[in-house]
Order: C-alpha cells, then sequence, then structure tokens
C-alpha cells in the first residue's frame, strides 16, 4: 500500500497516517492486517494536490483535523453512513463544491466546510456536536437539512423545453442559475410546477416532493 497504517484503540483498528503516493484517486482500505481500518489521521492530506478523488470504506469513523485541509484539486468525496467525527478544518479550502454529511455524524469541528461550499445534511437540524460554526460562517446559508442523500437528474425548462439545462447525478442545485429572458415577460422565479403555484424555490434546491423539473 502506498498508504502508512497504524495501530490505534490498543491494538483493536488501524488509522491511515502515512501518505507515499502521488496518485489522483484514493482508496482507504477497509481493513489492515486483520482489523478495521477507522480513522484518517489529522492532516494526511493537507495541502496535497495530486489527489482528485477519495474513496472512503465503510468502516471509517473519523476523520482528523485539516486532514484535507487545503487539498485544492480534490473534486469528489462521498462521507460514509457509520462516520462518526469530522475534525476541524477537515475540507476546509479544498476543492470541493458541495458535499453530503450522514445521519451518522456526531461530531464535526470548527470550519471543517468552507463557506462556499454547498452542505447536504440528513440530519433535520444542527446536532449539538456540531460547532455553531462548522460551516465556516455560522449562517448555515449554504445548508440544506432534512436531505435524503439521494442523486438526482433535475432539469431547467428553458423555452418551452427547447433549450432545458439538466443537472445530472447531484444532490441538488448548489446555486441560483442564471436568470432567463423572454421577450415582453418579467422573471419572478423557478417554481416546481408548471402552473406556477405557490412560491420561487430557493436555492441550493433539492426536491422534497419528487418534482425534479423547475420552470420559469
Amino acid at each position: 500500500s502506498d498508504l502508512g497504517y497504524r495501530e490505534i484503540n490498543e491494538g483493536t483498528e488501524y488509522e491511515a497516517y502515512l501518505n507515499h503516493t502521488s496518485d489522483s484517486v484514493i482508496n482507504i482500505p477497509s481493513s489492515y492486517e486483520g482489523l478495521p481500518v477507522t480513522k484518517i489521521a489529522t492532516n494526511l492530506f493537507n495541502n496535497n494536490q495530486d489527489i482528485h478523488t477519495v474513496n472512503l470504506p465503510s468502516t471509517l469513523k473519523y476523520i482528523g483535523d485539516q486532514a484535507f485541509y487545503a487539498a485544492g484539486n480534490l473534486k469528489s468525496i462521498t462521507l460514509n453512513e457509520g462516520l462518526l467525527e469530522i475534525g476541524s478544518w477537515a475540507f476546509c479550502h479544498s476543492g470541493i463544491t458541495s458535499i453530503a454529511l450522514p445521519g451518522s455524524i456526531e461530531i464535526i469541528g470548527n470550519s471543517a466546510f468552507l463557506w462556499t461550499m454547498t452542505i447536504y445534511c440528513e440530519a433535520e437540524e444542527k446536532p449539538l456536536g456540531w460547532h455553531s460554526n462548522f460551516d465556516n460562517t455560522g449562517d448555515y446559508e449554504r445548508v440544506v437539512w432534512g436531505h435524503d442523500l439521494v442523486k438526482r437528474t433535475y432539469t431547467l425548462e428553458l423555452n418551452n423545453g427547447e433549450d432545458d439545462v439538466t443537472y445530472a447525478d447531484v444532490y441538488g442545485i448548489d446555486s441560483q442559475p442564471e436568470d432567463p429572458t423572454y421577450t415582453d415577460h418579467t422573471f419572478i422565479g423557478w417554481y416546481d410546477n408548471e402552473d406556477f403555484i405557490g412560491s420561487a424555490v430557493t436555492f441550493p434546491y433539492f426536491s422534497k416532493t419528487g418534482a425534479t423539473t423547475l420552470y420559469a
């Protein structure tokens, strides 16, 4: 393996703590020498510009402080159900633009994520063990609560379906799309129904009703 491991928790588990690879894709194994790998050590990929994708095992419980801090080219990571703790500054200033947090997470440290990231949370509200500034701002404007962690394909219907914009296999639409323009029409927002009933949706957006087409 290109990662180094050491025993933790009185020799019952391992953590990945040394990185000897320049690979762009990192696969953390579920076990090492017959014991589960449960932790990514503090600073393991800090400022690593090589990694683009990290695949985590179902056994992972802890991501250490600054584990992926300033990993500017990291674009893809799926956090596993069973993960319990994410350390301070763990993903801050990484290249991730959106991330989904499973409901198993009990503790998140200060500024684990950057304010520009969209954070989709299975939790309906902030758990007590999450730092009040876990999103780097404390205002939670880019935090989406109560997500089912299902990826979907979303469509923005434009010009009666002739110029549709599609977001494929995503947790949601992270940012407000550019306002469309129609001659002799005024844009009043995006709606989840073609009759424009109710209020315009807000962004970041994901479908709680199953409506994956937005209309303007």
